[in-house]
C-alpha cells in the first residue's frame, strides 16, 4: 500500500518476539516469510508490537517512516537509515523527498551492502554525512573495505565521510 514502516527485517518470521497478535500470541504461520510489501499498513497496525517486551508497551503500533522523521525533526535527532534490500531508484527518491518534507535532510547516515553505495549516493548525494557498508559473514573484510573506499573515491563530487562497519 506504499506506506514505509520502520522495522529491522524485510520479511517476517512468525516466531518473532517483537510482533504479536493483540492477544499476545505469535502471528499465524501464513505470515512466515512474507515481506512487508506484501502486507498492508492497516493489517500490520492490528498487531501488537510491544506487548512481548513489557506490559507498559502493550498496544504499540508500527512506526511509519514519516512518523520517525517527524520525531527526529522535533527532537533534533539526525536519522541513520539501514537499507536492506536496496530499494529501487524511485523508492530512494521517495524516501529522500519524505526526509526533506519532514526537515531531516541531511541525514546522519545510510548503511547497506557495499554494492548499494553507488545507488545510495546517486539518490542522496552529499545530503548524507556518512555512507556505511556492511561486511557480511564469509566475505573478506579487506577486499570489501578496499572496494567500498574505491567506490566512494570514484563517485563524482562525493564529500561524504567514509565509514566501514564490520558484521560477522
Amino acid at each position: 500500500d506504499g506506506v514505509w514502516i520502520c522495522y529491522h527485517d524485510d520479511s517476517m518470521d512468525v516466531s518473532d518476539t517483537y510482533i504479536r497478535q493483540a492477544d499476545g500470541t505469535n502471528l499465524p504461520a501464513a505470515y512466515n516469510g512474507k515481506t512487508w510489501s506484501e502486507i498492508s499498513y492497516a493489517e500490520a497496525e492490528r498487531w501488537d508490537w510491544g506487548v512481548s517486551k513489557h506490559a507498559r508497551f502493550a498496544g504499540t503500533k508500527p512506526m511509519k517512516l514519516e512518523q520517525f522523521f517527524t520525531l527526529c525533526a522535533k527532537t533534533g535527532m539526525r536519522p541513520i537509515l539501514s537499507v536492506h534490500p536496496l530499494p529501487s531508484g524511485s523508492e530512494l527518491q521517495e524516501i529522500k523527498a519524505l526526509a526533506k518534507a519532514c526537515g531531516v535532510l541531511p541525514v546522519l547516515g545510510i548503511k547497506g551492502a557495499a554494492s548499494f553505495i553507488p545507488a545510495l549516493f546517486q539518490a542522496f548525494g552529499n545530503e548524507v554525512e556518512s555512507y556505511t557498508c556492511n561486511v557480511a559473514s564469509g566475505e573478506q573484510p579487506q577486499s570489501v573495505i578496499q572496494s567500498a573506499v574505491n567506490t566512494m573515491n570514484g563517485l563524482q563530487g562525493c564529500t561524504a565521510r567514509k565509514v566501514i562497519e564490520l558484521f560477522k
